[in-house]
Protein backbone atom coordinates (compact mmCIF):
# COMPACT_ATOMS: atom_id res chain seq x y z
CA UNK A 1 0.00 0.00 0.00
CA UNK A 2 1.06 3.32 -0.60
CA UNK A 3 1.75 5.79 1.57
CA UNK A 4 -0.44 9.22 1.70
CA UNK A 5 1.24 12.52 0.70
CA UNK A 6 1.74 14.91 3.47
CA UNK A 7 -1.05 16.34 5.06
CA UNK A 8 -3.58 14.04 3.69
CA UNK A 9 -5.52 10.76 4.73
CA UNK A 10 -6.13 7.88 3.07
CA UNK A 11 -10.10 7.70 3.75
CA UNK A 12 -12.28 10.78 3.88
CA UNK A 13 -14.44 12.15 6.56
CA UNK A 14 -17.41 10.01 7.33
CA UNK A 15 -19.65 13.06 7.77
CA UNK A 16 -19.66 14.82 4.49
CA UNK A 17 -22.02 17.36 3.46
CA UNK A 18 -24.80 15.39 2.05
CA UNK A 19 -24.26 12.33 4.53
CA UNK A 20 -27.39 10.99 5.90
CA UNK A 21 -25.83 10.10 9.06
CA UNK A 22 -25.42 13.62 9.90
CA UNK A 23 -28.31 15.30 8.14
CA UNK A 24 -31.12 12.47 7.72
CA UNK A 25 -34.47 14.48 6.73
CA UNK A 26 -32.57 16.91 4.25
CA UNK A 27 -31.64 15.49 0.67
CA UNK A 28 -27.93 15.65 -0.19
CA UNK A 29 -28.79 17.10 -4.12
CA UNK A 30 -32.17 19.32 -4.41
CA UNK A 31 -34.00 19.95 -7.24
CA UNK A 32 -34.15 23.16 -8.70
CA UNK A 33 -36.47 24.10 -11.50
CA UNK A 34 -35.23 27.09 -14.27
CA UNK A 35 -35.54 29.99 -11.63
CA UNK A 36 -33.49 28.21 -9.13
CA UNK A 37 -36.48 27.27 -7.14
CA UNK A 38 -36.64 23.97 -5.67
CA UNK A 39 -39.46 22.13 -7.52
CA UNK A 40 -42.69 20.97 -5.60
CA UNK A 41 -43.61 17.40 -5.04
CA UNK A 42 -40.63 15.84 -6.96
CA UNK A 43 -39.96 12.46 -5.82
CA UNK A 44 -42.90 11.95 -3.37
CA UNK A 45 -45.81 10.30 -3.47
CA UNK A 46 -47.79 13.21 -4.37
CA UNK A 47 -46.56 12.90 -8.13
CA UNK A 48 -48.86 9.33 -8.39
CA UNK A 49 -52.28 10.62 -8.19
CA UNK A 50 -50.96 13.68 -10.78
CA UNK A 51 -50.05 11.18 -13.05
CA UNK A 52 -52.83 9.01 -12.79
CA UNK A 53 -54.99 12.29 -13.82
CA UNK A 54 -53.48 13.44 -16.72
CA UNK A 55 -53.19 10.26 -18.15
CA UNK A 56 -57.31 9.90 -17.99
CA UNK A 57 -58.00 13.23 -18.93
CA UNK A 58 -55.33 12.56 -22.00
CA UNK A 59 -57.18 8.98 -22.82
CA UNK A 60 -60.27 11.06 -22.67
CA UNK A 61 -60.02 14.05 -24.11
CA UNK A 62 -58.05 11.94 -27.45
CA UNK A 63 -60.51 9.48 -27.10
CA UNK A 64 -63.19 12.17 -27.59
CA UNK A 65 -61.35 13.73 -30.31
CA UNK A 66 -60.94 10.70 -32.50
CA UNK A 67 -64.76 9.66 -32.15
CA UNK A 68 -66.02 13.19 -32.75
CA UNK A 69 -63.34 13.09 -35.86
CA UNK A 70 -64.68 10.04 -36.56
CA UNK A 71 -68.65 10.83 -36.80
CA UNK A 72 -68.11 13.86 -38.55
CA UNK A 73 -66.34 12.25 -41.22
CA UNK A 74 -68.75 9.54 -41.75
CA UNK A 75 -71.79 12.20 -41.99
CA UNK A 76 -73.16 10.32 -38.54
CA UNK A 77 -74.67 13.46 -35.84
CA UNK A 78 -72.36 13.40 -32.54
CA UNK A 79 -75.41 14.31 -30.76
CA UNK A 80 -78.90 13.44 -31.62
CA UNK A 81 -81.72 16.33 -31.82
CA UNK A 82 -78.48 18.99 -31.72
CA UNK A 83 -77.43 21.29 -34.96
CA UNK A 84 -74.45 18.74 -35.85
CA UNK A 85 -71.95 21.93 -36.38
CA UNK A 86 -73.09 22.84 -32.76
CA UNK A 87 -72.67 19.38 -31.71
CA UNK A 88 -68.87 19.06 -33.60
CA UNK A 89 -68.20 22.14 -32.11
CA UNK A 90 -69.44 21.56 -28.44
CA UNK A 91 -67.02 17.76 -28.48
CA UNK A 92 -64.22 19.18 -30.02
CA UNK A 93 -63.61 21.92 -27.84
CA UNK A 94 -64.59 19.83 -25.25
CA UNK A 95 -61.63 17.40 -26.22
CA UNK A 96 -59.19 20.09 -26.38
CA UNK A 97 -59.85 21.14 -23.09
CA UNK A 98 -59.63 17.63 -21.55
CA UNK A 99 -56.01 17.19 -23.67
CA UNK A 100 -54.83 20.11 -22.36
CA UNK A 101 -55.78 19.64 -18.66
CA UNK A 102 -53.96 16.08 -19.24
CA UNK A 103 -50.80 17.97 -20.31
CA UNK A 104 -51.44 20.31 -17.14
CA UNK A 105 -51.47 17.31 -14.81
CA UNK A 106 -48.59 15.48 -16.63
CA UNK A 107 -46.19 18.88 -16.44
CA UNK A 108 -46.85 18.77 -12.77
CA UNK A 109 -45.84 15.55 -11.72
Amino acid sequence: MAAAPRGRRLVGSPFTSGSPARRPCVTASRRLDTRGLEKRGTGTMESGPAIFAGLVFALFGAGLLVWTTARVRHGRPVALDVSPVASATVAGVAAVIALSLGAWFLTRA
